[in-house]
């Protein structure tokens, strides 16, 4: 991708495509964050019937998105949150700001009352919506028996 290209990574609804640009990408984590963003978004457009000119499943589907992407996570962004407390809060207040910049580059909802009143109207159910997941992503350890896997006791 060029270097002054506008995003390192997207989803486009229109031809069921994730894409990145490795390039923008300095450490294979924040890598990893860009796509499961966007994976996020690809699961959200197949198992919904979304509409990318409705506000409010852009909104939906950014606060998934941020929330399960890792964007927002604590040592992702420490530096940010340090004057955040507690910091639950400040996570919630890295997702929205990420959702709400989001919505003002579609240009279906670009006004900025319009992406706030999307957010917060649709913000408890989305939040909270964790699918494919079976946890929060911050609660989750690779040490924890799977739900799907009988145990070996």
């Amino acid at each position: 991708c060029p270097t002054n290209a506008r995003h390192s990574a997207g989803y486009s609804p229109k031809h069921n495509t994730v894409w990145v640009c490795s390039n923008h990408f300095w450490n294979p984590f924040e890598f990893r964050r860009a796509v499961a963003h966007e994976l996020v978004h690809a699961f959200d457009f197949s198992r919904a019937k979304l509409d990318e000119t409705n506000c409010e499943h852009v909104a939906c589907t950014e606060i998934r998105a941020w929330n399960l992407g890792g964007q927002c996570d604590l040592w992702t962004q420490s530096w940010n949150m340090m004057s955040e407390y507690p910091f639950g809060s400040a996570k919630q207040k890295c997702i929205r700001r990420g959702v709400h910049a989001s919505l003002r580059e579609n240009r279906h909802c670009s006004d900025s009352d319009v992406a706030t009143r999307c957010t917060e109207k649709v913000w408890d159910r989305c939040f909270a919506d964790y699918w494919p997941f079976t946890v929060a992503p911050d609660l989750d350890n690779r040490w924890r028996q799977s739900p799907y896997q009988p145990s070996s006791r």
